[in-house]
């Protein structure tokens, strides 16, 4: 077998080299990011450490090991910094592609086995997976089902245990470690090992089903049967699309090669019991989330690429002949088409870090201006409800209050982007909009200044202005802008030829003082 002597000292700083290179990619990537989306209920909805708020599911996967990541994270880096997180990912998936490495090298060498790694450790295409830290759940199942394939290779009732140990783990990560029971059940059924069938399964089974009993909420769907095949289809496509480079043109074509490729290798010779298992696993992973997830129409979903690109090499790998290791010209045609493979994984890895940035200055603008007004807020009210709904005011600045904040200062939103600076505003004008009453006072007024249409009248900190519209004039609307140089496109009120209103604002904490441009000619007048 190949992996009967240790890899060489050049295959393992082959591959050392490719775990750093894929460390400093992702890092890079993802740098600018704060917390994205499902890692508000984490932080905001599980405090404490009662078994409710580590065991209650999270969509339907039980993320005990996750939840309890996050709570140690936020003890020791808060909620100020988002790179320890992030770093967490990364070293699980470095862990992951290690452990893929020593799955590989056992049945199809050194050489194959760093090129199988390689497409795992740049796989752009699976970029949630890669950057987003919540997916530690995802990436932790992958790494410790892998994990536990390297156990069972031991062939050792300490192995064994080991591997009940880390199916377990993986259970515990996310739903994603049913593949990994799939494969840990089928592999010693064929095989007809029933006493390594219980020593690996039956610890992790019992647990997991007394966590289903109570916590667990199905979210598979009846209705999701009929279209579950062709999502599948559609799953294994978008992962040799994705782990190719190629993309989701190419995946359809690509997934029919590859399922002629296992039916002509299994038509050749008896599949192993570990290709059985595998392909167990694949089915369960494909199936289970077809029937969870066809009503959305998102086979290629990246989260969910990362599980299948790992079961379609661990298939590959049981199909490769047996003896047959990578040389000379075959070896640098391996090297070329992995080389491109990756290449054409960084484009998604960037498309979505970017996407992720955009969406992190958004939210942080809008808690950050929910931060500086020094004004208390309805504990429900939702300061960014499309990019973060899980962030409730009350929830959010209690978690702030303990672990610091991801917000910037009002200096620091000075100069942000106009886009950020403006939904701040709307923010602000929601929770601490001035206020405006007719000013029934007809006498002279005093203290008056002119300002033509188009012209932005600056707000006192504190008090009260009247502005009046000349006779025989247009209406002026008036729009509210504070931080950014545009306005916010509801009007703040409209001032009537003839007429004077008192705008009165009260005092925020915020330095930064309001303004309205006016549509029209006005008088702004000491009230």
């Amino acid at each position: 077998m190949p992996s009967a002597r240790r890899p060489s000292r050049l295959t393992l700083a082959v591959l050392g080299l490719l775990m750093l290179a894929s460390a400093i990619v992702i890092q890079h990537a993802g740098h600018g990011l704060i917390f994205f989306y499902d890692e508000w209920d984490f932080i905001t909805r599980r405090r404490g450490f009662s078994a409710d708020s580590l065991l209650d599911g999270h969509n339907g996967h039980l993320s005990v090991f996750p939840v309890a990541l996050y709570k140690l994270l936020l003890q020791i880096a808060g909620l100020g910094a988002y790179w320890p997180y992030r770093l967490t990912l990364v070293c699980l998936h470095l862990l992951a592609g290690a452990l893929l490495f020593v799955v590989l090298r056992s049945r199809v060498g050194d050489a194959a086995a760093v090129c199988g790694a390689a497409l795992l450790l740049f796989l752009g295409s699976a970029a949630d997976d890669l950057i987003w830290a919540f997916q530690i759940g995802f990436v932790g199942s992958i790494a410790a089902g892998l994990g536990m394939l390297v156990a069972l290779d031991r062939r050792s009732r300490g192995g064994d245990l080991a591997a009940a140990v880390l199916l377990g783990v993986s259970l515990g990560c996310s739903s994603l470690g049913v593949s990994f029971l799939a494969i840990a059940v089928i592999e010693p059924v064929v095989q007809r090992d029933w006493r390594r069938l219980a020593r690996v399964v039956a610890a992790p089974l019992a647990l997991y089903l007394a966590w289903r009993a109570k916590y667990g909420e199905s979210d598979l769907m009846a209705g999701n049967l009929d279209d579950a095949p062709a999502y599948a289809f559609q799953m294994l496509a978008a992962a040799v699309g994705g782990v190719t480079g190629l993309g989701a043109t190419a995946g359809p074509t690509l997934a029919v090669l590859v399922l002629l490729g296992l039916a002509w290798g299994t038509a050749r010779s008896a599949p192993s019991p570990r290709l059985l298992a595998v392909l167990a696993g694949a089915v369960s992973l494909w199936g289970l989330t077809a029937l969870a997830r066809a009503q959305l129409a998102d086979p290629g979903a990246a989260r969910y690429l990362y599980a299948s690109v790992v079961l379609v090499l661990l298939a590959a790998a049981e199909l490769w002949p047996r003896g047959v290791v990578l040389r000379g010209r075959a070896l640098a045609v391996a090297g070329v088409a992995t080389a491109i493979a990756v290449l054409g994984n960084l484009l998604p890895l960037n498309q979505k870090a970017d996407a992720l940035r955009a969406n992190s200055e958004h939210v942080k603008a809008r808690v950050s201006a929910l931060q500086l007004a020094e004004v208390e807020v309805a504990p429900d009210y939702r300061p960014a409800p499309e990019a973060a709904p899980q962030i409730e005011a009350g929830p959010y600045l209690a978690a702030v209050r303990d672990f610091g904040s991801p917000a910037q200062s009002e200096r620091a939103l000075i100069s942000d982007q106009e886009p950020d600076r403006l939904v701040a505003d709307v923010v602000l004008s929601q929770i601490v909009p001035p206020v405006t009453r007719p000013a029934t006072a007809r006498g002279a007024l005093r203290g008056c200044t002119a300002f033509a249409a188009g012209s932005d009248v600056p707000l006192p900190p504190e008090g009260s202005i009247v502005l009046a519209a000349p006779d025989g004039g247009e209406p002026a609307q008036l729009l509210l802008r504070r931080f950014a140089n545009g306005t916010i496109v509801s009007p703040l009120a409209t001032v009537a030829p003839g007429e004077r209103l008192a705008v009165t604002t009260a005092p925020d904490g915020i330095d930064q003082a309001w303004a309205v441009r006016v549509s029209a000619a006005v008088r702004a007048c000491s009230a």
